[in-house]
């Protein structure tokens, strides 16, 4: 697409990232952490954070309604770094890797998927944020992904292949951790989607600056998939009994876990590994071979055509009969990784998938 001197949502997501990244660097830097910084100190270091963001985005300076822009990302900024300092707090994670891309990573085994004796594909790529918690026989990692949209978690679009992203960071982000930590166990304990926001809480009646607290903390949950077992669920939110304010997990009156929780075992943790590694693979063979035909999907929730301004050089029109859009079938999680262990178990005995 031809670029054009403007400053659109995708670049909003831009300056967010920036900005995080440059804050995370310089409280790095600094004598606090993350556990133990005061506010007048984060403050300061979001203030130059902001700053110099914004030198790679000259023009928010260009008009009136930019630099009305300016005043938002800044608001939603001290939103986001102060919220995100209170989940970390609630657990006993410590943020470690920030940004870190593993475009260069030639010795990761799943990011470099042999696909024949001859070819194989390398995946390059950024992580926003990779926890870690240490105890002295195992490493549990946490991956956090930032989104400026509302993005949340569908297992289905996982075994249809359409949102392997948070899996492959979690894949690269165990490696490396087995390669720092080779004499211990590296468990997946959570693939997590923090939505950067600054929320307004619409209420019929007035509430304290306590109970709006509370009410903007349930608002920015963060949306993925956690580990079940109720030790590590501890160690992501100390606080978690009844119903979590970091991570999308909830427990009935009887001390079971709610139907609208979001958990995976260690097992099926590893169960989604698999699958994604196969599903890769699968998919860069078919590039390799050609495989280029108009083959647009639909879901319950998404139009594979919505959003894309690529119809002039695809053409696809649905006027005609033989243009049919895949109509992928609803799934629900636990179907979907019963697919999942399915294909995997085709694929392991030589069947076609």
């Amino acid at each position: 697409e031809r670029e054009l001197y403007s400053f659109e949502a995708s670049d909003l997501g831009t300056v967010f990232h920036e900005t995080l990244k440059l804050y995370s660097g310089l409280l790095e830097k600094s004598p606090y952490t993350w556990f133990d910084i005061p506010e007048d100190a984060e403050n300061e270091l979001l203030r130059q954070s902001v700053e110099a963001s914004m030198k790679t985005a000259d023009i928010l300076y260009s008009t009136a309604r930019y630099q009305y822009l300016i005043h938002r990302i800044t608001r939603i900024m001290e939103r986001t770094v102060h919220m995100l300092t209170k989940q970390v707090r609630k657990g006993l994670f410590k943020p470690n890797n920030f940004e870190f891309s593993f475009a260069t990573q030639t010795d990761f085994h799943s990011l470099n998927i042999r696909l024949s004796e001859e070819e194989e594909m390398h995946l390059a790529g950024r992580i926003d944020r990779v926890d870690t918690y240490e105890d002295k026989d195992k490493v549990y990692v946490k991956i956090i992904d930032y989104k400026s949209g509302n993005k949340s978690f569908d297992m289905a679009a996982i075994y249809y292949g359409l949102e392997l992203q948070l899996v492959v960071y979690m894949n690269a982000a165990i490696e490396m951790q087995q390669k720092e930590h080779p004499d211990k166990e590296i468990i997946p304990a959570g693939v997590l989607y923090y939505h950067i926001d600054d929320p307004i809480i619409d209420t019929p009646k007035q509430l304290s600056d306590e109970e709006i607290e509370e009410q903007i903390q349930k608002e920015l949950v963060m949306r993925g998939l956690v580990n079940s077992d109720q030790d590590i669920l501890a160690m992501i939110d100390q606080e978690f009994q009844d119903s979590s304010t970091v991570i999308p997990v909830s427990k009935t009156s009887k001390g079971e876990f709610s139907k609208s929780s979001s958990i995976a075992t260690t097992e099926q943790f590893y169960l989604l590994s698999n699958f994604v590694n196969q599903k890769i693979a699968e998919m860069g063979s078919q590039i390799l071979s050609g495989r280029i035909e108009q083959n647009p999907c639909v879901t319950q929730k998404q139009d594979a055509c919505t959003y894309c301004d690529f119809h002039s050089i695809c053409q696809f029109d649905e006027r005609e009969q033989s243009a049919e859009k895949r109509q992928l079938d609803k799934l629900s999680a636990e179907n979907a990784l019963a697919g999942m262990n399915m294909s995997l178990h085709k694929k392991s005995d030589g069947e076609e998938v």
